[in-house]
């Protein structure tokens, strides 16, 4: 009778069937979301059943709905990612960031800027020193004609960067909507000072220059015609 020695043969644990099954499926997943996001957002939802507390599913199915343009879910995904791994803070909010803007870019295209004005406010509480989310914010109010906040923002942002050509247009703007020509046109220097190369801060200098040689030249019509009047007065 021939005897064998029966080895003991180590049995994968469940943990371990998981961790293998998910990373088969995320090797999956970075295929798709070259070409079909769509499908990586099915395979992500089905991998993310079998592992609901692992952040990187997350991640990913929030980059999917991203790459899809659907961006509020892509919000929650992202959120949710964090609340998993508050330590990856900086990588996600930064990317949470993003997308509210981008959300509030596509809600302005469709006319929806109370709507977006929300999304630009929470893309500067994720990233609350970043000039261009609150540029944005600036002229959304600028479009709500909430005119007094979009001054007080430009104000507070222009104390805390120091120097910005963007913003310093955009006040620019706001004080030729009230009227205020020599401010209007201080501000479109100031901007041109900062970045020569910028278009519209330009193109308000030589509008303001352009106004302010018509206002000249009114004002000496009417003092020539005034001049006559009181020369012909005389004479009567």
């Amino acid at each position: 009778v021939v005897t064998t020695e029966m080895s003991e043969i180590a049995l994968p644990t469940f943990t371990e069937i998981m961790e293998k099954k998910i990373g088969s499926m995320l090797q999956e997943v970075a295929e798709l979301l070259k070409n079909n996001p769509r499908g990586a957002v099915i395979k992500l939802t089905r991998a993310i059943a079998l592992q609901p507390n692992n952040a990187e599913l997350f991640r990913q199915r929030a980059e999917a709905y991203e790459a899809l343009s659907d961006y509020y879910p892509a919000i929650l995904n992202f959120r949710k990612a964090l609340l998993l791994r508050p330590d990856n803070k900086d990588t996600l909010t930064f990317k949470l960031a993003q997308v509210c803007c981008a959300y509030g870019e596509h809600l302005c295209e469709e006319k929806q800027h109370l709507q977006a004005l929300e999304m630009f406010k929470m893309a500067l509480e994720y990233q609350p020193h970043n000039g261009e989310y609150a540029l944005k914010r600036i002229m959304c109010l600028s479009v709500l004609k909430r005119y007094d906040e979009c001054i007080e923002m430009i104000k507070k942002q222009l104390e805390e960067e120091g120097t910005s050509s963007g913003l310093y247009t955009s006040r620019s703007v706001l004080h030729m909507m009230f009227g205020n020509n020599t401010q209007a046109f201080y501000d479109a220097c100031r901007a041109l000072e900062l970045d020569p190369s910028n278009f519209e801060a330009s193109h308000l200098k030589d509008e303001l220059k352009a106004k302010a040689e018509s206002f000249k030249n009114q004002a000496s019509l009417c003092t020539c015609t005034y001049t006559k009047c009181s020369e012909h007065d005389a004479v009567l």
